[in-house]
């Protein structure tokens, strides 16, 4: 009997759910600061769970080439997830979702369990507010005015 007990306290501990780690990509124009807010909670609720801020590409170089940012953001995820072969979550702001998306769908291989997207503008972003607020008035009709 006293046996059957220790097997099965070792069964049990095996099988009992651990937290998987969790990746933060922050979005354009901030840091990893700007998910450190999220970073906390997750410790604070999941104590022990293993949470990844990424640090880069932030500030103005979240302005460089896309496609840069997903080839070295991949490789960064692929250094993780060889440490943590059960998977990981994936929590994406703004930017950082849309990378983060980019990311599963360019890497069929990928061990992201988990993908959340915050904010972010899966469909593009459309309307004439955006514009506006970008350039202005004066700049959108200077865009939009045939030149020719």
């Amino acid at each position: 009997m006293k046996y059957l007990v220790i097997l099965f306290v070792c069964i049990f501990n095996t099988l009992a759910y651990n937290y998987k780690p969790v990746i933060l990509l922050h979005g354009i124009l901030t840091g990893p600061e700007s998910m450190e807010l999220i970073k906390s909670r997750i410790e604070e609720k999941h104590p022990g769970t293993i949470v990844y801020n990424i640090e880069q590409f932030g500030g103005w170089s979240s302005l460089e080439n896309m496609w840069y940012q997903v080839q070295q953001i991949s490789q960064y995820i692929s250094n993780i997830t060889i440490k943590h072969p059960e998977g990981v979550h994936f929590v994406g702001y703004s930017q950082g979702a849309l990378l983060g998306r980019t990311i599963l769908q360019a890497n069929p291989n990928h061990r992201i369990l988990r993908y959340i997207s915050l904010s972010g503008p899966q469909a593009g972003q459309y309307g004439k507010l955006v514009s506006i607020l970008l350039w202005g008035t004066i700049g959108m009709i200077l865009i939009t005015t045939n030149c020719t």
